[in-house]
């Protein structure tokens, strides 16, 4: 079974739910048997194992809460409309969750299936955890915590770049315009270099800004995002940057925050190769399926050990976005034979059979 956003009639419901960004989706039969769930569903109550063939949605809830869920489902069941009803869950972040019930086919209800959409309530009082579904609720919290190491990471190296670099270039114009006297005969000369100096301090405060404002992913979206991006390098540097992309439906069709992650992580590995690859050639592929995004930044510069190189503020800000959504990093480098970052991240919808 293959379901799109308009055949469940959810940009509707997502604009309902303002500040919920996450929510759970999932469809069950009239004898409360799961058929599908989205991946936030998935992650949050992982007692759900594939293939869920049989698995029972009621088996999720909080038993203190089951008698609620089978009235709601008895009202919903065969009758169009939609029921709310606030849940315990037994496997999931600990957390109440708002469940709205509605048939998949709203004109009549005839099709004995329900659609449930949800999000978690954090103000309600959860429910007792045992200490399995108390464990999972930490690893529910590591997204965000995630996110904000990737910033406070991020803000670090612009601390650095502000402290190392341009302060140390400031300083040596400093040091020129301050031997620059009228009547010496290295006056032009002491001139002109102070001037480029400053000239190359402005450049790169101009491209640490760059780096630091947002892409407006609404008018451009990521791809074009990137594209720009690769126009300015290539002015700016020797590289040669290819870059293949494909289904760019599904990769625009991302929520803001996660192609934000992927454009920066794109800025992140970009910076690190221009920094200490001596690569001559780049290539980005970024691609996108029904199930994941792949990001795959080649190039071909000196590399260098993982093994024995400690990853640096770019490198470790990689592994933390990419954490932060349940992906994968890959990083295949070599001595002379330049280096490899993958990055892999599951995608909303996911399907039982």
């Amino acid at each position: 079974m293959i379901m799109t956003n308009q055949d469940l009639s959810l940009p509707a419901w997502c604009e309902q739910l303002g500040h919920h960004h996450t929510f759970y989706m999932a469809v069950i039969d009239a004898g409360m048997h799961l058929s599908f769930v989205n991946s936030h569903f998935y992650l949050a109550f992982q007692q759900i194992t594939m293939p869920g063939r049989g698995r029972l949605f009621g088996s999720l809830v909080d038993d203190q809460d089951l008698e609620r869920f089978d009235n709601a489902l008895k009202e919903r069941l065969g009758a169009a409309g939609e029921t709310a009803v606030r849940l315990r869950m037994k496997h999931g972040p600990g957390k109440w969750v708002q469940w709205h019930l509605r048939p998949l086919d709203e004109k009549n209800g005839s099709s004995g299936k329900l659609l449930c959409l949800g999000y978690d309530l954090p103000k309600e009082e959860p429910a007792p955890l045992s200490k399995e579904a108390d464990s999972r609720a930490i690893r529910q919290k590591k997204p965000a915590e995630s996110i904000l190491r990737a910033q406070h990471e991020e803000r670090a190296r612009i601390g650095r770049e502000l402290h190392d670099n341009i302060n140390q270039i400031l300083t040596s114009a400093h040091l020129y315009l301050s031997c620059l006297q009228r009547d010496s005969e290295d006056f032009d000369f002491v001139k002109g270099k102070a001037a480029e100096i400053i000239l190359h301090a402005v450049e790169e405060v101009r491209n640490l800004s760059r780096e630091m404002v947002l892409p407006d992913f609404r008018d451009k979206g990521l791809i074009r995002s990137i594209d720009e991006l690769i126009t300015e390098l290539r002015y700016g540097s020797q590289l040669e940057i290819g870059f293949r992309h494909a289904d760019l439906l599904t990769i625009e069709s991302q929520d803001q925050q996660l192609k934000l992650n992927l454009f920066r992580i794109v800025q992140a590995q970009i910076r690190n190769i221009v920094k200490h690859s001596r690569a001559k050639q780049v290539e980005i592929g970024l691609h996108a399926s029904n199930e994941q995004v792949r990001l795959v930044i080649r190039d071909n510069g000196i590399g260098f050990d993982p093994a024995t190189t400690k990853p640096g503020l770019g490198l470790g800000g990689i592994y933390e976005r990419a954490a932060a959504y349940g992906g994968k990093v890959i990083l295949d480098a070599t001595p002379g034979k330049g280096c490899s970052l993958i990055v892999t991240i599951p995608l909303e919808l996911k399907r039982i059979n």
